[in-house]
């Protein structure tokens, strides 16, 4: 990554836009923009809502000053799962992994981009599990095209939520198994992480819970997890929100 790059945190509403740099292991915000794509202006032919938002950023930011981004996107535009497979050998996985997992995503006539692991858990005999992720192919080609029409190349792109958890992983090499509650203004997201592996994520609308729900939701994604992988540990809880962090 560059010494200066663009972060962009996107969500359904609209992005938040930092330019940031690096000096040594730290990180200063340079400058900061938001855009609401409701407020972006209308256009004939209706313009794609990504796009005109960075041509919003490229007027009001000094874009020339760096060539990279880094992307987060709703971790609700992104289909995770869990299957299980007869083998571990990531070339075979990625041949037959469109063919495993298509049945479960939500549109699968269409193209997808998917990436995987394979879990560090003690599973059936003969089965190992895999935790998938899959993206709509159309949305990243718009990601990188919109994004090299003002000379920006993204360098990452990744769901929120589980961003934050890798981050977690990054900063404390000593936690093994916990979940991460990311509370964005729009989205929330549970990421649990087992054997310093994330193996499940759920998003759902920031509005859509109380905090008595909110934590029964914790509750039933731990207990799923022990009753599907016949684990029974304890995990330590991790809480992020309007980048205030909690452990």
């Amino acid at each position: 990554m560059a010494d200066t790059f663009l972060s962009l945190d996107i969500d359904t509403y609209g992005i938040d836009a930092m330019m940031v740099k690096q000096v040594a292991k730290k990180f200063y915000i340079k400058e900061i923009c938001h855009v609401k794509f409701e407020d972006l202006p209308e256009t004939d032919p209706p313009q794609d809502l990504f796009e005109a938002a960075m041509m919003y950023i490229k007027d009001h930011m000094d874009m020339a000053s760096c060539s990279a981004a880094t992307l987060l996107i709703p971790a609700s535009s992104v289909s995770f799962r869990n299957i299980e497979l007869p083998f571990t050998s990531a070339r075979k996985i990625k041949q037959i992994l469109p063919i495993e997992i298509a049945s479960h995503l939500p549109a699968p006539e269409e193209k997808y981009i998917s990436d995987f692991h394979v879990l560090n858990i003690p599973y059936q005999e003969g089965q190992v599990p895999v935790f998938t992720a899959s993206v709509f192919e159309s949305d990243i080609e718009n990601y990188i095209g919109s994004s090299l029409k003002y000379g920006i190349t993204p360098k990452i792109i990744t769901p929120k939520g589980y961003a934050t958890a890798i981050g977690i992983l990054k900063e404390n090499l000593s936690v093994t198994n916990f979940i991460c509650l990311d509370l964005g203004i729009h989205e929330d997201t549970i990421t649990l992480v087992y054997n310093r592996q994330p193996v499940f994520v759920r998003a759902f609308p920031a509005s859509q819970y109380k905090d008595e729900a909110l934590a029964e939701s914790v509750k039933q994604v731990l207990l799923g997890f022990r009753q599907t992988m016949g684990i029974d540990t304890c995990f330590d809880l991790f809480i992020t929100a309007a980048n205030e962090f909690k452990g």
